[in-house]
């Protein structure tokens, strides 16, 4: 097999593939990194209205302790605006419209907030209980807890759907819990003011992988390069695309789980690995946009974001952006509901988001000016956000396969950091952690070290 030792490939341009380009760049290490879209970024998209209003149509926010994001907001001199949350927030209880969640709901979080604390993030399969944490649904756990079916349900949509795009029969305790702490709680995961959805930037996450990528030189980049084949052998690697052949001592493959099938393994990956990246599941969100002449919901004394326990909505936002004069409610819905909203038109799926709205903020809701939509289950080089997750039994039984390098093939991306796991933070993390792992490898007696999860 041709090799060339002094180069390393980095398939994919997202965070987590940047990063670790850019730490093995900074090393003195030769890399280059093979994009199949046009653009960088990944699951971080920026859409710009008519009048150039900003529209997020993949991740989109940045809150305390992500380290990683806020330091390269800094670094690049990026403009950081606060998340609209001023007014009253809306939860929607069995047709009923309340201030705050239902006491009921808030008991089931402190239970699991409490379990959270007992995961160990470096190896979750270690965690006290684990087969037991593993071997239960998140829905199971909620059937047996929950005071009603309705509590539960709603607990379902505002944790499962909420963070992980899923619904509660689809995700393990164990996962459930993971999440939650490694994102510093519930409270955290789910918070606007001191939470992570804190804060937003001038031109969207994409304006700020856009500058990582001009940092790695753009010159390095190959867009419209997807990956079909990886052969490797010793410490050789060949990366076969659509258009040519590159050759490398390395390769670090950032492109999420669920596209992973695409491409052809020669040799076959071991079969731990390989169903371990199986066991992760895409992620099932629905992402929608409503423009207005103006945000009238601050006229209501609300501030457009809101929670609710049954419809296609899960819940909305207010991504009015601080130079526009529009005003902005971007909806989303998650797990069986956004699978349903596929199976319809557009103009149905409209009609019915616009009918949800206006239960929530009155006749106006339907007086928008645009709507758009953005469904990354249909990216072929995507097939899913937010981020990947475990099933029943995936960390226990496959866990420590996850971020297992295989020979000279090694893994990173958001589903894979220990800390902000499913943010472009984690990303960041695992992305500069897999090319440490890299560099190590290549010095003389250090290629079988393998990492913890992290």
């Amino acid at each position: 097999m041709k090799c060339n030792n002094t180069r390393i490939v980095v398939i994919g341009a997202g965070f987590a593939g940047l990063s670790a380009a850019l730490k093995l760049k900074k090393e003195g290490v030769q890399a280059i990194i093979l994009e199949a879209r046009e653009r960088v970024g990944g699951r971080v998209k920026t859409h710009y209205t008519a009048n150039g209003t900003q529209i997020p149509l993949g991740g989109q926010w940045i809150g305390p302790t992500q380290d990683k994001m806020y330091e390269l907001v800094k670094k690049y001199g990026i403009e950081i605006f606060p998340t609209k949350d001023q007014g009253n927030s809306i939860v929607k209880f069995q047709g009923k419209i309340q201030s705050e969640m239902p006491q009921e709901v808030l008991g089931l979080c402190e239970k699991l907030d409490k379990l959270a604390q007992t995961v160990n993030l470096e190896k979750p399969w270690e965690t006290p209980n684990a087969k037991e944490l593993d071997g239960e649904t998140f829905r199971s756990w909620l059937n047996r807890e929950a005071v009603s079916s309705e509590i539960a349900e709603f607990t379902s949509r505002y944790l499962a759907g909420n963070f992980l795009a899923a619904d509660a029969s689809d995700v393990s305790l164990l996962q459930l819990l993971f999440y939650v702490k490694s994102g510093n709680g519930i409270d955290s995961l789910s918070g606007v003011e001191g939470g992570a959805q804190q804060d937003r930037a001038i031109g969207g996450l994409e304006y700020i992988v856009e500058k990582l990528a001009d940092d790695f030189g753009q010159q390095n980049i190959y867009y419209n390069h997807p990956v079909t084949q990886i052969k490797y052998s010793g410490d050789c690697v060949q990366v076969v695309t659509e258009n040519e052949t590159f050759h490398a001592s390395r390769a670090i493959i950032t492109i999420p789980s669920a596209v992973m099938p695409e491409v052809k393994f020669t040799p076959e990956l071991p079969v731990l690995k390989h169903k371990c990246l199986e066991h992760v599941l895409a992620p099932l969100a629905y992402k929608m946009h409503f423009i207005y002449d103006k945000p009238f919901w601050y006229e209501q004394g609300l501030s457009g974001n809101t929670t609710k326990s049954e419809g296609y909505v899960y819940e909305t936002y207010n991504n009015t952006v601080d130079d526009s004069r529009d005003g902005i409610i971007s909806l989303f819905s998650y797990g069986n509901e956004a699978n349903e909203l596929r199976s319809k038109t557009k103009q149905e799926r409209q009609q019915i988001i616009t009918d949800e709205l206006v239960e929530l903020f009155g006749e106006k809701a339907a007086q928008f000016k645009e709507y758009i939509e953005y469904d990354w289950s249909t990216q072929v080089y995507t097939r899913g956000c937010f981020s990947g997750h475990f099933s029943t039994n995936g960390w226990y039984t496959l866990g420590k396969e996850l971020n297992k390098n295989i020979g000279p093939l090694y893994w990173a991306g958001t589903e894979l950091a220990a800390q902000w796991n499913g943010y472009c933070d984690g990303a960041i993390r695992s992305g500069e952690e897999t090319a440490d792992r890299v560099i190590k490898s290549l010095k003389p007696g250090e290629q079988n070290q393998q990492p913890h999860y992290k």
